[in-house]
């Protein structure tokens, strides 16, 4: 009900299908040429994300991922979710000078490829998950327990992965890390783990640090690395995430 009310129920919404996903726009702007490239950019992603991460058409069986074109927010945003059902809010307003310093040449690549790794990276199940996940269903998504720097730290790390730009060439991102670093303020592990922080860098800690962590670990070990940490830890999610990264690089997550 809540979610309802976000949409002008006066809206003309029309869809657009693609072989993997429903784009929904209002006709109010003429949307439809734009959702055309949203939906051949969501099908480049869908492409290169399920092969970074192993499991390409793994789960086809499942229904469309809705794409929801927004272009009421004056907000560079967006957000996406597995349940109950795949959804990926896309605001139509590119971020300014002032709220990003990455050198993007289209946000709409950008957030795209942030929001879907999210949808991906939660797709993925193991071993005794992927027989619970045929049992229960969408809501079965181990992946979704890890901490938010690693969560957060893949998808801000894709967004330069699969693009030109992102946040991780962000150098307002390497400053931050820098000065904390040098004023000795540098956050920990558990700080980071969500986004509860209520000092300097508050719920940005887990993006600005995940995405170095993730970097790290793909320089120093390899991003196969980076993709056995979420196959290990969404087989054996009971175990924690210290035991992922043990069984991933023969490393104590402190370290």
């Amino acid at each position: 009900m809540v979610e309802a009310v976000r949409y002008d129920p006066g809206l003309n919404w029309q869809v657009l299908e693609s072989p993997h996903f429903l784009v929904y726009f209002s006709m109010a702007q003429n949307n439809e040429q734009l959702a055309q490239q949203v939906a051949n950019i969501a099908e480049e992603t869908y492409q290169q994300v399920n092969t970074q991460l192993g499991s390409p058409d793994k789960h086809h069986h499942l229904q469309k991922i809705a794409i929801i074109m927004e272009d009421f927010s004056d907000y560079a945003l967006g957000f996406a979710t597995s349940l109950p059902h795949r959804v990926i809010r896309l605001s139509l307003t590119a971020p300014t000078a002032k709220s990003f310093d990455m050198k993007f040449i289209s946000w709409l690549k950008m957030v795209i490829t942030h929001e879907y790794t999210h949808i991906a990276h939660f797709e993925m199940t193991s071993g005794p998950t992927t027989a619970l996940r045929a049992l229960f269903g969408q809501i079965l998504t181990p992946n979704a327990l890890q901490p938010m720097w690693s969560i957060e730290g893949l998808a801000v790390y894709n967004e330069t992965n699969f693009t030109t730009g992102g946040r991780g060439v962000d150098s307002r991102y390497d400053m931050y890390l820098r000065m904390a670093t040098l004023e000795n303020q540098f956050n920990t592990l558990d700080q980071i783990k969500g986004y509860y922080l209520t000092t300097w860098p508050d719920g940005t800690a887990p993006y600005i640090y995940g995405q170095s962590l993730i970097h790290f670990i793909a320089q120093k070990y390899g991003e196969d690395k980076v993709v056995a940490l979420s196959k290990i830890f969404c087989e054996y999610p009971y175990l924690g995430f210290n035991y992922a990264v043990r069984r991933a690089m023969g490393l104590n997550l402190k370290e």
